[in-house]
């Protein structure tokens, strides 16, 4: 009944739009002040003294002022246009430069309706103007910067990697706590059982008879006293539950969303190019001379996602060091370089990513104590048993996360459901021996689809603001897409080696 009221409360201030740190709190807080009488404010004090020790957290505040700086400036348009002269002149190559574009601008912002804002503004209206499809040039607009949530720097997995490490150590402290008292309940049987037998042994009639006797009564012991005897024996302790593996790091989730990304990017290309020449959309020539001079203009922003990717995969700095420099080199780009952002600006821009840092560390903060809830109570542990119980293959649980996913997607957006969902689900597939990595490009490609379902779907909104179109109409213009991204699930979820193979290629 209290866990159903908890449930209930944290329901409808979702339903409400109230802030996830405070729903998640109010739940968190009414779990130790109903279930388990704890001083909340002090717990939240330790957990917030608790994940100024992770250092990969230091990366946040560096990418959020990287992104920031990138959205303000110059840095969409001149990408857009470098990708436009490279690959307009192929079949469906207006299409093919909005979504390299798209995917591209995500990744150095970090935010899908960034890009959705930036670069379909500057899109939209070619597309059309070639003879493509509205309907499909809307879609395709929409569609394409999701994808960017998996290419680094992604805030996005940088925050699932958080998560999941302190949720996957929740998980083996109470399953140690789980070992230890399942080890004192055996003992104590055995204990127990020893003592009974020994009452048993001494038989009142043992001290008036003779030796001869006594080896006949042996002898003469029926067989179901004998099964009894050997029932009453102590069991064998059992091993302590073994713990999942935990390497959760930052280069390999980076790492593991190559591939996908570009199986997603390689269908809606080859949608693009069927489309384009089905409607008979123009095609314009190939100019050296415009290459040449928008890659002057634009091969500066696009060395921030590979510099950022070079030498984080290469092992040179770390990924706290490869924030602080894409921080500092988005400074530099668009204040000196590009003079995009002026001098007087940047407290402006510093205030915004500010208000962002804020906001995920205060919902870490938050989520930190519930998942000490969850690992102190012994929940998780009472979770996970009951879905290894009813789940007998790694394949048919992801299909049950996927369909799952699929649903909180309509209703969440993907921090909250990062904070939300993946201390429940992640010890559990460990369990089940499913890699951290693959289940988190899982888990990420899910809330992909979950930008483009309503009533939630932020890039339906952020489309439908910008595009002067109802949600009825945008929704519509994404159904191929969300097909396509369905058949990538699929094929990710059912061959691990598509967002493994290069982890391990790499020596992940």
């Amino acid at each position: 009944m209290t866990y159903g009221l908890i449930a209930a409360v944290f329901l409808v201030l979702l339903l409400l739009r109230t802030p996830l740190f405070i729903a998640l709190g109010a739940a968190s807080a009414m779990c130790f002040s109903l279930i388990k009488p704890e001083p909340f404010t002090g717990l939240m004090a330790q957990q917030m003294y608790f994940i100024t020790e992770k250092g990969e957290l230091l990366a946040i505040p560096f990418f959020v002022l990287a992104a920031s700086l990138m959205t303000h400036g110059k840095s969409a348009k001149r990408v857009t246009e470098f990708v436009g002269a490279a690959v307009r002149w192929l079949p469906g190559g207006l299409a093919l430069a909005t979504i390299v574009s798209c995917v591209l601008f995500a990744a150095m912002c970090g935010l899908t309706p960034t890009a959705v804002v930036a670069v379909g503004a500057l899109m939209l209206p070619g597309l059309v103007g070639a003879g493509y499809p509205e309907r499909f040039s809307l879609g395709l607009v929409t569609s394409s910067g999701s994808l960017g949530i998996l290419v680094p720097p992604s805030l996005v997995v940088l925050v699932f990697v958080v998560v999941a490490t302190s949720s996957v150590q929740g998980y083996n402290q109470a399953a140690q706590e789980v070992a230890v008292m399942r080890m004192q309940e055996q003992a104590e049987r055995a204990a127990e059982t020893a003592a009974a037998r020994d009452a048993e042994q001494q038989d009142p009639a043992a001290e008036f008879m003779p030796a001869w006797a006594a080896d006949v009564h042996e002898d003469l012991e029926t067989p179901e006293a004998a099964q009894t005897s050997k029932e009453q024996q102590p069991a064998a302790p059992q091993p302590p539950r073994p713990e999942p593996k935990t390497d959760v790091n930052l280069k390999n989730a980076f790492v593991a969303g190559v591939m996908p990304v570009l199986l997603i990017a390689t269908l809606f290309s080859a949608y693009a190019v069927i489309t384009g020449l089905r409607s008979g959309a123009r095609r314009e020539r190939f100019s050296l001379p415009e290459l040449a001079r928008t890659a002057r203009r634009g091969v500066l922003a696009l060395v921030l996602p590979a510099l950022v990717i070079a030498v984080i995969l290469t092992g040179r700095m770390t990924v706290i060091q490869a924030a602080a420099l894409a921080a500092v080199y988005a400074f530099i780009l668009e204040v000196f370089l590009y003079r995009a952002v002026r001098l007087r600006d940047l407290p402006a821009v510093v205030r915004e990513a500010g208000v962002m840092t804020g906001m995920i560390l205060i919902i870490l903060a938050v989520t930190m104590a519930f998942n000490y809830y969850l690992a102190n109570e012994l929940i998780i542990i009472d979770l996970t048993d009951w879905i290894q119980s009813h789940f007998h293959s790694r394949l048919g649980f992801l299909i049950a996360v996927n369909i799952l996913l699929l649903f909180l997607g309509c209703l969440m957006d993907i921090l909250s459901a990062v904070f939300v969902t993946v201390p429940l689900l992640l010890p559990a597939a460990l369990q089940l021996g499913i890699d951290p990595i693959h289940f988190g490009v899982i888990f990420l490609i899910n809330f992909e689809i979950g930008y483009l379902t309503p009533p939630i779907g932020v890039n339906l909104f952020t489309a439908g603001a910008v595009f002067k179109k109802d949600l009825v109409e945008v929704s519509r213009s994404v159904l191929p897409f969300l097909g396509l991204l369905l058949a990538a699930l699929a094929l990710v979820t059912y061959f691990p080696g598509i967002s493994l193979w290069l982890v391990r290629a790499l020596g992940g």
